[in-house]
């Protein structure tokens, strides 16, 4: 008898790769999600950094930037494996990132240097291995100094106390995102359930029952002997339903970016980490496309409740309210220009946000907060119910990986 399908809630990255990843394996999948579409919401509304851990050297156990760098390692291997075919990583690459320290940093430049010094040695053991790959690259080092004036070069005078050229990367999250549909889409044995909203889960004799709305507000419901949890706001809302509330604090954050064109002077502007504390991303494409966040200017909500609140979603539809979107363009475009001097007159065509969820009481300006720490994260399973704990893009294929062999090993 062929086995009754696996129910994926969430149509993220997480829940994507897992859907693809439970197939390859031989389950048939059923995969839910309230928006129309696959990676419609937090997935696509991001810097698409795949982190290779530099950004969390306030982790003084360095298991957050481990965990980063040995997910990023295996991206891309994951990937084509659940899509079933080679990617071509160049066309999705952003410029290589270069990280700058600014005045009031929660680490001093030789502090970072010290933390990347120790990553580095990981990378040099992770190297042996001539199967792993970053996103189509094999990086020599993860991070090396630059010279005067090349470490100063587009930042404006005395903006930042040091500056490191680095390997990172970030994708195109529309072209990622739309690879990763047409592999779902193709994929026989998934069946898609779009606009279905989960407001409600419980047990039953035979695993659990879901109940909820489609986006026109007719009832549904499904039953299903093992459920795989890949929401991302909402996963711990159902989660509590079944009595799997955290035990730890956690918050919700609503966070802005704005895309658009580089103006012409800036064409060849390299990608752009501000660290570290409550600054900001420049991601820069060779299209001449460009993502942009300050953080004081971007961060718009903050919620430690399981639910987020509903004014937040539009936003995250990419439907932000205009008044809304204008502040958050004129603040940001003004403290970026002052980090890289005509940033300013960026052609800003678009200003939406995503939810951040993550581990901490906190917000990033406290260097004891657990936003500094992402890796006690991952998906865990109790009797036929898997929860997936994305905590970053890097790590969702990674994640989704290890969420499929749980269902297939039947330890769910």
């Amino acid at each position: 008898m062929t086995a009754e399908p696996v129910i994926v809630l969430g149509a993220g990255l997480a829940g994507v790769c897992t859907a693809l990843a439970l197939r390859r394996r031989g389950r048939r999948v059923t995969i839910l999600d309230q928006a129309a579409d696959c990676l419609q919401r937090a997935s696509l509304r991001n810097e698409g950094k795949i982190h290779l851990g530099l950004v969390y050297a306030n982790d003084p156990s360095a298991r957050t930037a481990t965990l980063m760098l040995e997910a990023a390692f295996q991206f891309d291997r994951i990937v084509e494996g659940l899509v079933g075919a080679p990617v071509e990583w160049a066309g999705l690459r952003s410029s290589p990132f270069r990280y700058a320290v600014l005045p009031g940093s929660l680490r001093t430049p030789e502090e970072l240097r010290g933390a990347y010094a120790i990553l580095q040695a990981r990378h040099d053991q992770l190297a042996r291995d001539e199967s792993l790959t970053y996103l189509g690259t094999r990086p020599a080092a993860l991070w090396w100094p630059l010279p005067e004036p090349a470490a100063c070069e587009w930042l404006g005078p005395g903006v930042a106390t040091g500056v490191v050229a680095t390997a990172e990367l970030a994708l195109d999250l529309p072209g990622f995102c739309e690879l990763l549909r047409a592999a779902l889409g193709a994929a026989q044995g998934i069946e898609r359930r779009w606009c279905h909203r989960v407001d409600h889960v419980e047990r039953t004799a035979g695993g659990y029952r879901l109940r909820g709305r489609t986006l026109a507000g007719e009832p549904w419901s499904m039953r299903a002997g093992v459920v795989v949890n890949c929401l991302w706001e909402d996963r711990m809302r159902l989660d509590a339903q079944l009595g799997f509330r955290p035990s730890r604090p956690w918050v919700h954050r609503l966070k802005y970016r704005l895309l658009g064109r580089l103006p012409p002077a800036l064409r060849e502007l390299p990608s752009f980490t501000l660290v570290l504390g409550p600054f900001g991303d420049i991601v820069t494409w060779p299209s001449g496309r460009a993502y942009l966040s300050w953080y004081p200017a971007c961060l718009r909500g903050w919620s430690s409740e399981l639910t987020v609140p509903e004014t937040w979603r539009p936003a995250c539809d990419g439907q932000a309210e205009p008044g809304i979107a204008r502040e958050v363009a004129v603040g940001a475009l003004e403290a970026l220009d002052r980090v890289v001097p005509g940033l300013g007159a960026m052609a800003v065509d678009t200003v939406d946000a995503g939810i951040i969820t993550a581990w901490g009481a906190t917000d990033i300006e406290d260097p004891a907060s657990g936003l500094h720490e992402r890796h006690d994260v991952g998906p865990w399973a109790a009797d036929g119910w898997v929860s997936v704990d994305t905590g970053k893009l890097t790590t969702a294929p990674l994640f989704a990986e290890r969420a499929a062999a749980l269902v297939v090993e039947g330890t769910a």
